[in-house]
């Protein structure tokens, strides 16, 4: 059974730290009569072993995703959507999310550094032999017998 103490403190899509992060939830805020502001809840479920990456607002895999304990940290990303002049990640919050890839950054820049110093003879390479063409049989030609 899923529990959670998420409360809605503004709209936008937030990651719920309390059932490790495969629940987020859609806060929606209603029409304003008197008083502070209310929001409707609208909750989810990531499937397929995925969990909600509060950085990119979408359900993926743990590997690739911020730590569901770091979420709160990105709560701000929400504060973009529906600016049409807004980045979607401003340079701040690529920087609070760096150190969570940097990891896979070093990873790639070896791979790619691997790939650039390879010899010719360790690339994989298959010889093609050019087509050979060969020339339609006359029209009211008959095959030899």
């Amino acid at each position: 059974m899923l529990k959670s103490s998420f409360r809605c403190r503004g709209s936008g899509y937030f990651a719920d730290v309390d059932n490790n992060c495969q629940v987020f939830h859609v806060c929606h805020e209603m029409p304003k009569i008197m008083g502070p502001p209310r929001y409707q809840l609208y909750s989810f479920m990531c499937g397929n072993m995925t969990m909600f990456d509060q950085l990119t607002l979408t359900c993926t895999y743990p590997d690739d995703a911020v730590p569901c304990a770091s979420a709160p940290d990105f709560y701000a990303v929400n504060e973009n959507i529906g600016h049409e002049d807004a980045l979607f990640l401003t340079d701040e919050e690529m920087g609070k999310a760096e150190r969570f890839y940097e990891e896979d950054n070093q990873a790639y820049a070896v791979s790619k550094e691997a790939t650039r110093n390879a010899k010719p003879k360790d690339k994989l390479t298959k010889e093609v032999k050019p087509a050979t063409r060969t020339e339609p049989p006359p029209p009211n030609s008959r095959p030899e017998t």
